[in-house]
C-alpha cells in the first residue's frame, strides 16, 4: 500500500519554505508484519510565469500640470498566469510626464520565476505655449527722419512659456532693432 498510487504522474510545487511531499510505501504479510519505506518527493518549479500586458494607453495631461498620476487600473495586466498559481506583479510608476512610456509590467512566482512583458503609455500635451509682455497695441514713433525713409523701433520682447519646462521654440514676424517704413 502506498500514500501515492503508483499511477499518478503530478505533484504539487514545491515552493521555498514548503514540505516535500512524502511518499510511504507499506508492506504487510499474511502473519501481521509490517514494513515501511519512505521518500519525500520535491518539486522544483523552473516555469516562468504568463503575463500578457494591457492595451497601449493615451492620456491628455491636464491643463497647468507637469505630471500625471495615471489610475492604477491601466497597468493591470491582461493576463498573469502561473502553473504554481501564486504571481506577484512588480512594483510599476503611476506618475509620469509627457510623451511616450514604454511601461515593463513583471510577475513573478514564489520560486522566483519571473516574465515581463512591455506596452505604451502616451501622454499628451493639450496646452499651448502662452506669452507675458505682449505689447497691445505696439510702439507708435515718429520717423527719424533719415533719407531712406526707415526708422529703427525698439521694443522689449515678450517672453514665450510653456506647462511642460520642455524646449519649445518660437517666431518672430520682426525683432526689436528692425528698420520699419511709415505706416508699417
Amino acid at each position: 500500500e502506498s500514500t501515492h498510487a503508483s499511477m499518478v504522474t503530478e505533484f504539487p510545487i514545491t515552493l521555498p519554505g514548503e514540505q516535500p511531499t512524502k511518499v510511504v510505501y507499506t508492506a504487510y504479510d499474511h502473519y501481521g508484519n509490517t514494513a515501511q519505506c519512505d521518500f519525500t518527493v520535491t518539486v522544483h518549479d523552473n516555469e516562468a510565469p504568463v503575463i500578457v500586458c494591457p492595451a497601449d494607453a493615451s492620456f491628455d495631461m491636464p491643463l497647468e500640470e507637469s505630471e500625471l498620476a495615471v489610475d492604477e487600473s491601466v497597468f493591470v495586466p491582461a493576463s498573469l498566469t502561473d502553473n504554481s498559481g501564486v504571481v506577484t506583479l512588480g512594483p510599476v510608476s503611476f506618475v509620469h510626464g509627457v510623451g511616450r512610456h514604454t511601461i515593463t509590467l513583471t510577475g513573478t512566482d514564489g520560486s522566483g520565476n519571473s516574465a515581463s512583458c512591455t506596452f505604451l503609455l502616451s501622454i499628451r500635451d493639450i496646452e499651448a505655449p502662452f506669452f507675458e509682455g505682449c505689447l497691445s497695441p505696439g510702439p507708435i514713433v515718429p520717423s527719424d527722419g533719415a533719407d531712406d525713409g526707415l526708422t529703427t523701433v525698439t521694443w522689449d520682447a515678450p517672453q514665450a512659456f510653456d506647462n511642460q519646462n520642455m524646449p519649445f521654440s518660437f517666431e518672430s514676424t520682426h525683432n526689436t532693432g528692425d528698420r520699419f517704413g511709415v505706416s508699417e
